[in-house]
C-alpha cells in the first residue's frame, strides 16, 4: 500500500476561498495537497446537499504547495444556488488504492484527516443575502434585562403559576437572590418589577447616549425573571406590560430613530408551558398530559412522562420545577 501525504484546512484562504459562509450562486474554491504525484494519482472533490446524489468533481493541479503538489476544484452556481448545507471531502485514488480526506471527528472544519475509509465531511453554509435595515447599521445596540433595568410602577406586579411563585422587591437596591428547595431546585423567583413601560420612560436617555437598537431579553410569558422557560410565545409577560405597551414601546422607539431586537429561544420552553403544561395551568392539552398532544413530537421522553431529554441533560420530573425543556 503506497504512503500518501494530504492536507486541506478549511480555515486557510490557500485551501478555501472564500472562507466561511457562501452567498447564494458564489462559487468557491477548494484546494487539497498531495503528495507525492504519480502518473496514477487522480484527486475529486466530492460534493452532496442533504439526500440529494453527490457529485464528483475531477480536480486540477494548481501548483506546488509546501509538502506537496495542489490540486483545486470550482464550487459553482449549480450547487450553491439554494440556501442550505453544502457538505464535501476528497476522494484519491493512486492505482487500485483509495484515500478519502475528511474533516476530523466530531468536526465540520479546520484541518482533516486522511484515512482509508470514508468518514467525516465538510460544512459549507449557503446563505440568501439580505440588506440590513438602516437602523441596524446606526449607533450602538443596547441589550436590557427587563426585570431589572427601570420600573414605571404602571404594571400591576408580576403573579406566579403554579410550578412557582413570585417575590416582589420593595427597594430596587436589594440584592438579588434565589430560594431554593433541599434539592438546589428554584422555589421563588424574584423581581424588581422592571417593565416595558419602564424601558418607554428611558428612551430619550438611551438615545442621548447614542443607541440606534435595543436587545430586550425575552419578553414572553413565562414563570421566571429571565423568561427563557419559555409558557407562550403568543403572549407578553404580564408582569412586563400588555400587548398594547409593547407596541407603544415600538412607535416611541422608532420616532426616536431606534430599533428594537427580540430574543426570541424558539429552541426550548419551560415545563410550565402551553406546550408542555406540566401544571394544567393552560387548556390545550400539552405534551406531558398526552402522547396526542399537538406538541408531544416537540420533545424527547426517554420514559413517558416522567423522564425527558433538557437543554442541558436527562431530567426526571418529579425533581424538577420551572426549568427549561428541550424540543
Amino acid at each position: 500500500m503506497p504512503e500518501i501525504f494530504a492536507c486541506h484546512h478549511s480555515q486557510q484562504h490557500r485551501y478555501r476561498r472564500p472562507f466561511g459562509a457562501l452567498p447564494c450562486g458564489e462559487r468557491a474554491v477548494l484546494t487539497i495537497e498531495v503528495a507525492p504525484v504519480s502518473p496514477s494519482l487522480q484527486v475529486y472533490l466530492r460534493l452532496r446537499r442533504g439526500e440529494e446524489e453527490e457529485i464528483k468533481l475531477p480536480m486540477e493541479p494548481a501548483g506546488d504547495g509546501e509538502r506537496g503538489s495542489r490540486f483545486s476544484a470550482a464550487v459553482g452556481a449549480a450547487e450553491t444556488g439554494e440556501p442550505g448545507l453544502l457538505w464535501y471531502d476528497f476522494q484519491i485514488s493512486v492505482g487500485e488504492n483509495l484515500f478519502y480526506y475528511g474533516a476530523k471527528p466530531g468536526a465540520t472544519g479546520g484541518e482533516g484527516l486522511l484515512s482509508r475509509e470514508e468518514g467525516n465531511r465538510y460544512q459549507i453554509t449557503v446563505y440568501r443575502p439580505w440588506a440590513l435595515p438602516d437602523w441596524y447599521r446606526r449607533g450602538i445596540i443596547y441589550q436590557i434585562f427587563v426585570d431589572r433595568f427601570h420600573r414605571s410602577g404602571k404594571t400591576p406586579p408580576p403573579g406566579g403559576g403554579r410550578g412557582v411563585k413570585r417575590i416582589l422587591h420593595l427597594d430596587w437596591d436589594d440584592a438579588p437572590f434565589y430560594l431554593k428547595d433541599g434539592a438546589g431546585q428554584v422555589t421563588h423567583w424574584d423581581f424588581f418589577g422592571g417593565d416595558l413601560a419602564g424601558i418607554e420612560e428611558k428612551l430619550g436617555y438611551l438615545r442621548s447616549l447614542g443607541i440606534g437598537s435595543l436587545y430586550l431579553n425575552p419578553i414572553f410569558e413565562a414563570a421566571s425573571n429571565h423568561k427563557y422557560d419559555t409558557g407562550d410565545y403568543h403572549a407578553i409577560d404580564p408582569g412586563f406590560g400588555t400587548e398594547g405597551d409593547f407596541r407603544r414601546l415600538v412607535r416611541q422607539g422608532e420616532q426616536q430613530g431606534m430599533g428594537l431586537i427580540l430574543d426570541g429561544v424558539f429552541s426550548h420552553t419551560g415545563i410550565d408551558s402551553r406546550y408542555f403544561n406540566l401544571y394544567g395551568r393552560y387548556p390545550e392539552k400539552g405534551a406531558h398530559q398526552g402522547t396526542d398532544s399537538p406538541y408531544f413530537p416537540w420533545y424527547r421522553f426517554i420514559s413517558y412522562p416522567e423522564v425527558y431529554e433538557s437543554w442541558w441533560s436527562v431530567r426526571d420530573l418529579p425533581n424538577v420545577n420551572e426549568n427549561e425543556e428541550s424540543y
